[in-house]
């Protein structure tokens, strides 16, 4: 008799661990699906962000490239040379927003 009642008693502990370990992987799983979601909402507004840069430069480059061309020919040698320095510099700009916004899409 003594011993049906230590094996039933075990077989409660087990099944309270059992519950226990359900209940803690479920908690663990939901944490775990919040700190995802929080981390993909940052991930969109930094891509966000981005896009907006990019539009920007984009928009800023244009005008640039605009007023450039109606003074260029009066430029000096000296200035002419600023000025392909600034596009050189605007390119390196372009390729590394290039370059984050394919990091971001890969973390993403």
């Amino acid at each position: 008799m003594q011993l049906r009642r230590v094996l039933h008693q075990i077989h409660e502990v087990v099944e309270s661990l059992d519950q226990q370990s359900v209940l803690s992987s479920s908690h663990m799983l939901n944490e775990h699906r919040a700190a995802l979601q929080i981390r993909q909402a940052e991930l969109q507004q930094k891509r966000r962000s981005l896009s907006a840069f990019r539009s920007h430069m984009i928009d800023l480059e244009l005008s640039i490239i605009g007023q450039q061309a109606q003074v260029y020919p009066h430029l000096s040698p000296a200035e002419r040379l600023q000025v392909e320095q600034l596009k050189s510099l605007r390119s390196a700009v372009r390729e590394e927003l290039q370059e984050l916004e394919v990091q971001l899409a890969q973390h993403m």
